[in-house]
Order: structure tokens, then C-alpha cells, then sequence
């Protein structure tokens, strides 16, 4: 109850006329990636209403988005859930936010976005963007709240890319995110559940730095006729033992792969080998 409470005052206090949200300063400004802190005014005066500055390390950080799996609303069945962010950003994130957390006033909260490479209804090459915010709040609870998740530029639900909205009032994708355990969504300030917003009391998210590759440790592993692709990862004894990737993993890293690709880092050949052994299948020459 004491932590809907909180959520409820931030959320309606981000929706009053006489609040608003502007941006003050700029912390990563980069073609496909961007962080920075906007503060919240109320009556033209800096309000305080977040539990910053706080420090959360880059592993915590990068655990709770993670964790975070989203699913397109679709109406042809029920979507394949993947990662709300690309693993290749990940790292790069995370280390970003963690710093902007401890540098935020508590008027503060952290903004995000990120440009990736995706293929569009047309099989054509675009641009999918990732967007969202991050803040704690008093209570100790890590907010990741999205706006837009892997949005392409022709499905995108506001009809224009500029400008951003706010997310903790509406978001723009209509998919949702599957939660951990530990996890809850966020409400607005009608008190409705936001199916973009994650709450992750900072005490429940695990603090060790993850230790599996995004691409480099893949292999397939016979199953009877067809093939499952694994990934190593080291057990506490130090012996290596190989995990089934989930399709959400698989689909991550084949978005890698394709990013890769076109940028020059893979040859066709490289591409198609490890694609085909990502999807058990032989690649064409």
C-alpha cells in the first residue's frame, strides 16, 4: 500500500498542469544512443520527489533490464517474448544509467534511447527505437519505465517520431513486458496498470555481473534430428556446462548477428554460418 502511494503521487504530480518535465543535462549524445537527466518543475520550482542521487551499480542495473522480456501485441496468436533491450546496448547502458543515478538530484530522472538496426513489415532495412526512463524511488525501488520498445518508424502508434512523450502516463508501443518474480508493474495516475512500467525493489535484483556471452560461445547441440542451440556459461566448481538458449535469446542474438552484418564486421559467409547454426539449420552456399 505505502509503495502504491509513492508511485501514485510521482505519477500524478508528472500529469499536473502546473508540472512539467524538462531537460537538464545531457550526459550521452550519440547517433544511436542518447542518456540524459530531465528534472521535474511544479510551480516553476525544482520538485523533489525521487530517492536520488543513489548508487546502483552497472551489473544491477544491467540485471533488471535484463530480466525485462517484452511481447508485441499481435493478432495472430501469442508473440515470441524477446529482450526489451538488444544485448549488443546493453552493456553500454547500463554503465550509463548507473552513473547518471548517482549523479541526479532528486528532481531528477534518467531518460534513454536507442537507435538499432531492424528489418521492417517490407523485409526492407530500418531503424527500431527503444526508449524509456529510469528513476528510484524513496522507497528503494528501481523504476524502468519504456515508451516505445523495438518501434519501427511506420507502426509507430503517435504518427510522428519527435518530441517525447511521457511514459509513466502513456507509452506509445502497446505491447507489454514480462516481469521476474520479484518484479511489479507501475499504475498511472488513474491508477491503472502500466503494462510498460517495471518495478524492481533494488534489494531482489541479483548483483552479480552477468557472465554468459552475447554471441561469441554459441554452438548447437544434437537432439535427436534436429539441432538446439546452447550457450556456455561457468558453473561455481569451474566446469563449463551448455544451457539451451530460449527463443527470446535466440532472437536477440540473430538481431546481433544481422547488425553485425551490416556493418561490416561479419563476411556473408561468417553471417550465414553462424545464423544457420543459431537456427540448426545448413547454410546455403
Amino acid at each position: 500500500m505505502v509503495r502504491m502511494v509513492i508511485l501514485l503521487g510521482l505519477v500524478a504530480l508528472s500529469g499536473c498542469a502546473q508540472s512539467g518535465w524538462k531537460r537538464s543535462e545531457s550526459l550521452v549524445s550519440e547517433s544511436s544512443f542518447k542518456v540524459e537527466l530531465e528534472q521535474l518543475s511544479f510551480e516553476g520550482q525544482p520538485k523533489s520527489v525521487f530517492g536520488h542521487p543513489v548508487d546502483v551499480s552497472s551489473a544491477v542495473v544491467s540485471n533488471a533490464f535484463s530480466a525485462l522480456q517484452y511481447k508485441p501485441r499481435s493478432l495472430f496468436g501469442d508473440p515470441v517474448p524477446e529482450p526489451a533491450v538488444v544485448p549488443n546496448f546493453l552493456p553500454a547502458l547500463a554503465q550509463a544509467v548507473s552513473s547518471a543515478l548517482a549523479r541526479a538530484k532528486d528532481s531528477e530522472r534518467v531518460r534513454f534511447e536507442m537507435r538499432e538496426r531492424a528489418k521492417s513489415l517490407y523485409v526492407l532495412p530500418s531503424v527500431a527505437t527503444t526508449r524509456g526512463v529510469a528513476f528510484v524511488s524513496t522507497a528503494g525501488e528501481l523504476n524502468l519505465v519504456f515508451d516505445e520498445v523495438h518501434a519501427l518508424p511506420e507502426i509507430d502508434e503517435s504518427g510522428t517520431r519527435g518530441g517525447w512523450g511521457n511514459p509513466t502516463r502513456r507509452a506509445r508501443s502497446s505491447g507489454r513486458l514480462a516481469l521476474p518474480e520479484y518484479a511489479t508493474a507501475g499504475v498511472n495516475e488513474r491508477g491503472s496498470t502500466m503494462p510498460l512500467w517495471a518495478v524492481l525493489p533494488l534489494d531482489r535484483i541479483p548483483t552479480e555481473a552477468p557472465t554468459a556471452e552475447v554471441a561469441t560461445n554459441t554452438e548447437s547441440a544434437a537432439v535427436g534430428n534436429a539441432t538446439t542451440p546452447t550457450a556456455k556459461t561457468e558453473t561455481s566448481t569451474g566446469a563449463t556446462e551448455e544451457k539451451p538458449l530460449s527463443d527470446a535469446e535466440i532472437v536477440a542474438r540473430l538481431r546481433y548477428l544481422e547488425e553485425l552484418y551490416q556493418d561490416g564486421s561479419l563476411t556473408e559467409d561468417q553471417y550465414k554460418e553462424k545464423r544457420a547454426a543459431l537456427l540448426g539449420t545448413t547454410p546455403k552456399r
